[in-house]
């Protein structure tokens, strides 16, 4: 039987959300904790892999479990077994969680590539998570056996690494923009870069320097667990997924208890951004604003694109696709802010939209503002359907072949 979860993660601790080996990653974390409570493998499939720090409030997943193993969830309680499920996954990953924050798991699972600890090197009990109390110990998995050999969290990144604007107003890159870096990080921010004279603003570094959270607490969290028909897909059934951005502009919204906002010292344009953006909205080939995969298409359909000044004067991106390629999201946000800042023209975006290249690719903002908020779907009757559409290749017979498909 098919399973929904809608799933919660702070991204500063986790490199990305694919599994990779001896990695701390979500879906790593998210495979072991659910195989710890179902006794049972368990394969994650997502509606949006996110990039190391990336965040998100609404992401989705479906899995495929056994009947026996669901309807074994509640135990001797009279709760539903979606209760049941979130209630202990949570235990354990709360647990996992404070084990590697004290340095005892980044890699080695047995069961998945969770960067932490095996399910088999896990015990929960409802003391170590008020979130396990009445949960059945059928659910609890075996006792650890030995956390010496475990290698210790990932350490804090360099202030040399921390994110930061190239300078496209240089006589260099202004002349030749082919030359100029495609990142907003850079190994030695120059003086006119973003943080460089924003100071530091990477927020995995403030995330890692909590050394204990409070009991209970984990970085990823299921939200609810849901049998679904065996038609939902998690990441083709999806009509549209929705990312917020978030940006500190001045030093007044600078916020030492909110690190996940791009801080900056120079007061964006936001009008010009959004004006910006409304030549990118609609079905494009999107390849100046994304890292290509191999034999994919990088057509995408662009909703929405809208920059909005808060109330609290700092500035929130919101963007909206039927699907978005790798980095996109980043990308459409650090030319807007190229925009915002005065270094380039308005009609700079859309110039680079008509003429789709590598070579010629908007800068990628850093990861840590970014966070997805939520993922749109049909009516259950219509799950095939659209998962049915969006396996079609999109794009001309010539991006195609020059994709090798």
């Amino acid at each position: 039987m098919r399973i929904r979860l809608d799933i919660a993660y702070a991204g500063a601790g986790f490199h990305g959300w694919a599994a990779q080996p001896a990695q701390r990653t979500v879906q790593g974390e998210l495979e072991v904790a659910l195989a710890a409570v179902l006794r049972e493998p368990v394969a994650l499939t997502v509606a949006g892999r996110t990039d190391a720090g990336v965040h998100a409030t609404g992401q989705v997943a479906h899995c495929d479990l056994s009947e026996q193993a669901w309807t074994a969830l509640p135990g001797r309680s009279s709760r539903e077994p979606g209760v049941a499920l979130v209630r202990a996954v949570n235990a354990v990953l709360a647990r996992r969680h404070s084990l590697w924050e004290r340095g005892a798991g980044n890699g080695g699972d047995v069961l998945g590539s969770g960067g932490g600890l095996s399910a088999s090197e896990v015990s929960v009990s409802a003391a170590d998570s008020p979130s396990l109390q009445g949960v059945s110990s059928s659910s609890s998995p075996s006792s650890p056996s030995s956390l010496s050999e475990l290698p210790s969290p990932p350490s804090l990144p360099s202030l040399l690494d921390l994110p930061s604007l190239s300078n496209p107003s240089s006589p260099s890159s202004s002349s030749s923009p082919s030359n100029s870096s495609n990142s907003l990080v850079s190994p030695r921010p120059s003086r006119d870069s973003i943080s460089a004279r924003a100071g530091a603003s990477a927020s995995p570094a403030a995330h890692m320097l909590r050394v204990h959270s409070p009991r209970g607490y984990s970085d990823v969290i299921v939200r609810a667990a849901t049998a679904v028909p065996d038609s939902f897909d998690a990441r083709f059934s999806a009509l549209w997924r929705q990312y917020s951005y978030q940006i500190a502009d001045s030093v007044t919204v600078w916020n030492p208890l909110a690190p996940d906002a791009l801080w900056l010292d120079q007061e964006l344009d936001v009008e010009a951004m959004n004006r910006s953006g409304e030549a990118l909205l609609g079905e494009h080939d999107f390849l100046s604003f994304c890292k290509p995969r191999p034999r994919a298409s990088t057509v995408r359909t662009l909703h929405q694109l809208s920059c909005e000044r808060l109330s609290d004067g700092g500035i929130n991106v919101r963007v909206r696709a039927d699907a978005f390629c790798h980095s996109q999201v980043r990308s459409l946000v650090g030319a807007l802010i190229e925009v915002g800042r005065g270094v380039r023209p308005e009609s700079w975006p859309a110039q680079l939209l008509r003429a789709p290249s590598r070579l010629q690719a908007a800068p990628v903002a850093p990861a840590h503002p970014l966070t997805l908020e939520e993922i749109g779907y049909p009516p259950p009757g219509d799950y095939a359907a659209q998962a049915a559409r969006a396996r079609v290749y999109r794009g001309t017979d010539e991006l195609a072949e020059s994709r090798g498909i």
